[in-house]
């Protein structure tokens, strides 16, 4: 084996933001706003326990209990019920002590979207806080962006909210704005939980903390202001030391630096950007502080951008697209240090590093900065699993982590909890109600999206109905980092669908000298051959290659005999809502399928207690004697959901008449059998894209019925923001007679053509 050593001297020069600071016994707002972006705090072991509140499953009573231990009603949950003046209030964290919370996920949920959130400190009976709460959790009341955001990459959040419970473009939303108390707080909302997640400290009694409230918060103008900028655009770096060099396989390119009491400020690695992903993965950086190696990790994780060059930025790390990878972890050491880029892989990596370093006088409250890696491929289970991050024996501070995983199939991978047990605990203080929540997202992953607290890079597979392929989440912990004296283990719950699933995690952590963990450098797990995400065609954004048109309209009908198209509705959600204009309505009631309608494989859910009902939720028309499906009837929860037709806060979940078929041909997929009830003519409404996949709707459709009437070939437009809908006329059928409905695809690798339900009104 080959290494290449450099050894560069550097200026002893300290910035204001790099002086090494000491802690304070008085905590205020402003203080915890100067935390937030003074990267040497999390390094130095705090005055304070992290906590959490969850509406985790009250049912789970241990892991000494598996019939329990993995029950998944994670929502509705509260410590109580009050009645205030005429409302009831339910009460989600109560807290005794000085304390600060520091960080709040929720998912945004159609049904809740006028809640009022209540925060109550010091035994106060009025609130300091007084807000809807989706306004303020969101960055839409008084706190805004960074401090609050919705986690999607989708901005509109008017066109996200407004979609129901369930629907593919849901998202979660975040708060982190500190919010200091120094007696007590009181958290509550004034109708149904949900879902939620709240992290806060509680601090040692001697401490002193000085509460929130909004004219602290207004008075803190200037400091907001300059926190956010930091957050959003972080400080440059000098980088001092460099290296350019090609490192074969088994071969090291190594920077020895300067003895002392010193601290890495931050990491650059440039490779090319067309580097193949196992070259990613099978390079890897190691660490040595004071004869003490703490980091050994594939690069691919350590930078948070995954398997990819692809853009990604938070506050610790950032990816650019030109293969600039950076890293800004504040690493002290007291003595010695040296940082190291292997090649485990096959191929050769040409590296430039680069190291930004200053002096820093060794505080006796240091901690040494870590980052391990463990990988399982496939995880082997046909049950839920307490999947294992890391143990770590010793005192330290839980700093962030990142999560690669990959997927042969659609199956949605993330439903499993975090379960964080410090310092020996038997039932983990940090239990929670998702891997998408712990991670800050909703109903799954964004595609995309950066922030300073939590991030992902571009996924391989679009919507939230196809996990395939790669995603790389990462969590950092600014004012949620979690201490722990003893010991900390950190598990999350594997709940995968098919054991096609590969979980790779890289843990970022804080530790003294003599804390060790239960990870190995993993030598073979990164050379393995890493599986591609196969596409069958490019993924581009709805609407992209298959526009819609301009605008709605009727058209001149077209077809013959008994069936002739009477025009299209594309982009509809609210079929049933008259407050909607609907222009191909033919009892003029401006609501579609007032005479019946029939969607395939439906059930009924209740949105308040988020429980399936069992009574039939269709209304199929009286003059249809039966529905015959020549395709395979499918359901799943990716699919759309609509607003029930006359029943409050209650939706339709929807499911499709799915059927396979070969390019250019036509395929029938479902029939229509008429009785002696029959109309002289109705119009039959047919919702397409109603399947997790835009690009698998089919070429065209076709209408034709028993007595020689035929809709002809009508081209569709595949656009699936919302279902489109196509309409045509029937006309002159009797009892005994058919309508059939089929459709073509495209080619044989993408041939499915799928029909959600058909509504039917009678013209007037």
């Amino acid at each position: 084996m080959r290494i290449f050593l450099v050894i560069f001297a550097f200026g002893m020069a300290i910035a204001a933001l790099a002086g090494c600071e000491k802690q304070t016994n008085t905590v205020s707002f402003v203080s915890l706003l100067s935390e937030m972006t003074n990267r040497e705090a999390i390094s130095k072991f705090p005055q304070y326990v992290l906590k959490q509140v969850s509406s985790y499953d009250r049912t789970q009573t241990g892991p000494e209990d598996p019939d329990t231990w993995f029950n998944n009603t994670d929502h509705g949950y509260s410590i109580r019920k009050e009645v205030v003046k005429d409302r009831t209030e339910y009460v989600i964290m109560e807290e005794n002590g000085p304390g600060c919370i520091s960080r709040w996920w929720t998912p945004l949920e159609y049904t809740y979207k006028d809640r009022i959130v209540r925060i109550y400190l010091d035994g106060n009976t009025q609130p300091v806080i007084e807000e809807n709460y989706y306004d303020f959790i969101t960055g839409k009341s008084f706190v805004k962006e960074p401090f609050a955001f919705n986690s999607s990459d989708e901005k509109d959040s008017t066109f996200q909210l407004g979609m129901p419970v369930g629907h593919p473009k849901q998202m979660g939303a975040d708060l982190y704005l500190p919010i200091p108390f120094s007696k007590s707080c009181k958290v509550t909302l004034d109708d149904y939980p949900f879902y939620y997640v709240i992290n806060y400290r509680s601090y040692e009694p001697q401490v002193t903390v000085e509460s929130f409230s909004m004219d602290v918060f207004n008075a803190a103008e200037k400091m907001l202001a300059k926190t956010a900028k930091l957050l959003l655009y972080p400080e440059d770096h000098d980088f001092t030391i460099k290296k350019d060099q090609i490192i074969n396989t088994g071969e090291q390119v190594a920077v020895i630096l300067p003895p002392g009491e010193n601290a890495v400020r931050s990491i650059q690695l440039k490779v090319d950007p067309d580097l193949p992903k196992e070259a990613l993965r099978s390079t890897v950086i190691k660490i040595v502080f004071d004869d003490l190696e703490t980091v050994w990790c594939p690069v691919s994780e350590f930078f948070g951008g995954g398997v990819y060059i692809r853009s990604v930025n938070n506050w610790n790390n950032k990816v650019s697209a030109d293969g600039n990878m950076q890293c800004n972890w504040f690493m002290p050491y007291k003595e010695s240090a040296s940082i190291e880029i292997e090649n485990y892989g096959s191929l050769q990596v040409d590296v430039v590093l680069s190291v930004s370093a200053t002096s820093c006088h060794w505080d006796d409250q240091f901690l040494y900065f870590h980052a391990n890696w463990h990988e399982e491929a496939p995880i082997n289970t046909s049950s839920p699993i307490d999947w294992n991050y890391i143990e770590i024996e010793g005192k330290g501070i839980y700093a962030g982590d990142v999560l690669t995983v990959h997927s042969f199939t659609k199956g949605w991978w993330g439903e499993g909890d975090e379960k964080i047990y410090i310092d020996g605990e038997q039932f983990p203080s940090h239990l929670g109600t998702g891997l998408e929540d712990y991670y800050g997202f909703a109903w799954g992953m964004a595609h995309q999206f950066s922030s300073p607290f939590i991030s992902i890079p571009l996924r391989d597979a679009r919507g939230k109905g196809d996990w395939r392929g790669y995603t790389t989440i990462s969590r950092m912990r600014l004012l949620d980092g979690i201490p722990f004296q003893k010991s900390l283990k950190v598990d999350v719950e594997a709940w995968l669908h098919d054991s096609s699933v590969s979980y790779a995690v890289a843990t970022f952590w804080y530790g003294s000298q003599d804390a060790i963990c239960n990870r190995i450098n993993e030598e073979d797990a990164i050379r393995r051959d890493l599986p591609d995400f196969m596409e069958k065609k490019p993924q581009e954004k709805p609407g992209k290659i298959y526009t819609d048109p301009a605008e709605e309209r009727l058209i001149d009908p077209k077809g013959n005999g008994s069936v002739k198209q009477a025009g299209n509705h594309l982009d509809l959600l609210e079929w049933n809502d008259s407050n909607v204009s609907k222009p191909l309505d033919a009892d003029h009631d401006n609501r579609y399928g007032t005479a019946g309608y029939y969607f395939f494989n439906s059930q009924r859910l209740d949105a308040r207690d988020i429980k399936i009902l069992k009574d039939s939720i269709n209304k199929p028309p009286e003059f249809i004697a039966s529905f015959k499906i020549a395709g395979k009837d499918n359901w799943a929860i990716q699919d759309t959901w609509f607003n029930h037709p006359w029943m409050n806060k209650n939706f339709l979940i929807t499911g499709a008449a799915e059927l396979a078929c070969g390019p250019g041909t036509a395929e029938d997929v479902l029939e229509l059998n008429l009785n002696d009830l029959v109309p002289e003519a109705f119009r039959l409404g047919i919702m397409l894209d109603n399947m997790d996949e835009y690009m698998n709707s089919g070429v065209f459709i076709r209408v034709t019925s028993s007595k020689n009437g035929d809709s002809g070939r009508i081209p569709l437009t595949r656009s699936n923001r919302y279902p489109d809908w196509y309409f045509f006329d029937i006309n002159g059928v009797k009892q005994g007679d058919k309508i059939i409905i089929g459709g073509s695809c495209d080619d044989p690798g993408n041939a499915i053509l799928s029909i959600g339900g058909v509504t039917f009104d009678v013209i007037k």
